[in-house]
């Protein structure tokens, strides 16, 4: 550890999200004015260069704590061009008729690699060294590289050659004029940070309700990504089947419901129950409420929407920032029932919405 100071380590992690906010708009309108996969090959290089810096910088013993913040900054704004540009791919590869999909086996693919990814290095940075750990990141970015060179769109993006300026206005009418983008945009943030933010809360519940230390956290994990697994399973094969609206609105509910169960709880198996309907249902907001957002707008303004979202969940820290405030002021049962309960009146408001302003839209 070069520091020892949760202050130094919050930092980081914020440096890391900030991006999301000041960059995501931003790299919609460069993923609509670019190649998208010559995007994510020099996204992918980036990657690579930068585990590989960082490895080189332990090896050598010479990183210092501006390194790691400055690294921190760089890699969180190369993954918000990242994430915009995939999103927006992902149309592109799956075309209309199968982009849900698209998006559940993209989701899919995060959490095993994420998975795999964090199991190899974890175990290399305890047993080898965290120098070798970025080696061997960087190498799993280039394997990325080489995957991206042979993909093959769908259907080309069609790209309007606007000035930077010219695109943001664009952006901007396009969200004034039109009513769903808006309201799904609006949604998102605020999901964000009254539902989101359970994460926050759960080394709380495992350590002063349940009465578990890292072990028990980890199970929790573990049942929670089983949680948002099955969801992308569930999506993956439903795809153009499933009633986005009908699901995203009712995925909200759910998660307000498991909010609540979660916060009452004391015994272990209602708390694992929430936690896992909860992570589903947070998979099953962000897939359906990208394919809507996707599905409202035109092909040559695909990547500024998603910028728009990657924008919008950026507000995260203010979630984490609000649980952590209620938690420490009214104990973490009670802060978990309190956003539980604003969910359940932010799903009751969406789903009015959402029933005006699409309900003479097919499914």
């Amino acid at each position: 550890m070069r520091t020892d100071s949760p202050l130094w380590v919050g930092s980081a992690l914020a440096l890391t999200e900030l991006p999301n906010l000041v960059f995501g708009v931003p790299a919609g309108i460069v993923a609509d004015r670019f190649d998208r996969r010559k995007i994510l090959r020099i996204v992918e290089g980036a990657h690579a260069a930068t585990y590989l810096l960082t490895g080189l910088l332990l090896a050598t013993d010479s990183l210092a704590l501006w390194h790691l913040l400055a690294l921190a900054f760089w890699g969180g704004s190369m993954a918000t061009l990242h994430e915009t540009t995939r999103l927006s791919m992902a149309y592109d590869v799956a075309g209309p008729g199968s982009y849900v999909r698209g998006l559940s086996l993209m989701h899919g693919s995060d959490r095993l690699g994420g998975l795999v990814g964090f199991a190899i290095t974890g175990s290399v940075m305890e047993r080898i060294g965290f120098d070798v750990a970025y080696f061997i990141m960087a190498g799993i970015s280039l394997t990325a590289l080489a995957l991206v060179l042979g993909v093959r769109q769908a259907q080309q993006q069609q790209v309007r050659h606007e000035s930077p300026a010219g695109s943001l206005r664009t952006l901007l009418r396009e969200i004034r004029r039109n009513r769903p983008l808006l309201t799904l945009l609006v949604i998102t943030a605020v999901v964000e940070v009254v539902g989101f933010s359970f994460i926050t809360a759960l080394p709380f519940v495992a350590r002063d309700v349940l009465g578990f230390g890292p072990e028990g956290l980890g199970i929790m994990a573990a049942v929670g990504s089983a949680g948002g697994a099955g969801a992308v399973l569930v999506h993956a094969v439903r795809g153009e089947r499933a009633r986005k609206k009908v699901i995203y609105v009712a995925g909200l509910v759910l998660m307000s419901l498991g909010l609540i169960v979660l916060g009452l709880s004391g015994a272990l198996f209602p708390v694992l129950a929430a936690v896992l309907v909860i992570e589903a249902t947070a998979v099953t907001s962000d897939i359906m409420s990208q394919a809507l957002i996707q599905q409202t707008v035109a092909n040559e303004l695909r990547g500024r929407a998603m910028g728009s979202w990657v924008f919008a969940i950026g507000v995260a820290p203010l979630g984490q920032l609000e649980m952590g405030a209620l938690v420490l002021g009214i104990g973490v049962g009670a802060a978990l029932v309190v956003n539980g309960g604003a969910m359940l009146l932010v799903a009751s408001v969406s789903g009015v919405l959402v029933h005006r302003l699409w309900r003479s839209a097919a499914e």
